[in-house]
């Protein structure tokens, strides 16, 4: 049965059991308890009932037209809608990656864009927040970052990620940090960036477990699920093994070429507002 939030194909082909599947692999990525991810599948199993629609199918105005009767028309009590409303949130961001993000409850562009980037190149927070303008190169189309032992990687630049980034910084036009501090002289501190994550998440909530590093671990996640060598997974992380990683020290660019259109299609939504049509 649709109820059951299995068997059905949605427009795009992606049968309801992967999407169940997917969000369920997130959740665990993300630490949510069992409990709360029984929560959460009910919240989807039950949206998909009222539209007897695959749920990637909906837009966000049939999403919030169903939230506000749940809330407003059934009345139904507080601590039986939030776990709802947080479940419908998590799979239409963290599983679909629609322009609904956790990190949009980040009120300031200048977190947003931090979190955005860690997760779509799998940084660190360290590594992002001491960025300065000059890391981004628009003309080679690619992003350098200086990662532990003061070691530089190469990451392939996308046309919606540079996009993202000058937004961001037209709202403090800082001449040298792409994230800088209030005072604008000095980057954004690693322990005001982690604050800020901290509120975000606990807005969403999301438990303790769901860290900042959290969204580098995802991002290494999906990269495999794509297909990509574990050795260049390596390399984008700045990960050193003696084994296999020293070997390499440079992206070679047919490479970051390839990597530059898988992560078009693994971010772009999440920077360019698509969302699927209910059609």
């Amino acid at each position: 049965m649709w109820l059951e939030f299995f068997g059905s194909h949605s427009r795009k082909g992606i049968t309801m059991s992967e999407l169940r599947d997917r969000m369920i692999r997130d959740m665990q990525l993300a630490g949510l308890l069992e409990r709360t991810r029984r929560q959460y599948l009910r919240a989807v199993r039950q949206l998909a009932a009222y539209y007897m629609v695959s749920p990637d199918r909906l837009s966000e105005r049939n999403v919030e037209h169903y939230v506000l009767y749940v809330r407003d028309d059934l009345g139904v009590a507080k601590g039986t809608f939030a776990p709802l409303f947080a479940g419908l949130k998590f799979f239409y961001v963290n599983t679909l990656g629609y322009d609904w993000p956790v990190i949009a409850t980040l009120e300031k562009p200048l977190y947003r864009g931090c979190f955005t980037l860690i997760y779509a190149y799998g940084l660190r927070i360290t590594e992002a927040v001491t960025l300065p303008v000059s890391a981004v190169d628009s003309k080679q189309m690619v992003l350098r970052v200086i990662g532990k032992g003061n070691k530089q990687r190469i990451l392939p630049l996308t046309e919606s990620i540079l996009q993202m980034l000058r937004q961001v910084w037209k709202t403090h036009r800082s001449p040298r940090w792409l994230f800088p501090s209030r005072r604008i002289t000095t980057h954004l501190p690693d322990a005001t960036a982690r604050a800020a994550f901290i509120q975000a998440r606990d807005a969403c909530g999301f438990n303790a477990n769901f860290r900042p590093h959290s969204l580098r671990h995802s991002f290494a996640t999906h990269m495999l699920q794509r297909g990509v060598d574990i050795r260049i997974i390596q390399i984008l992380l700045g990960h050193s093994s003696l084994r296999s990683t020293e070997i390499y020290t440079h992206l070679t660019e047919p490479l970051r070429d390839q990597l530059r259109n898988l992560l078009c299609q693994t971010t772009d939504g999440l920077f360019e507002g698509r969302r699927p049509s209910h059609g």
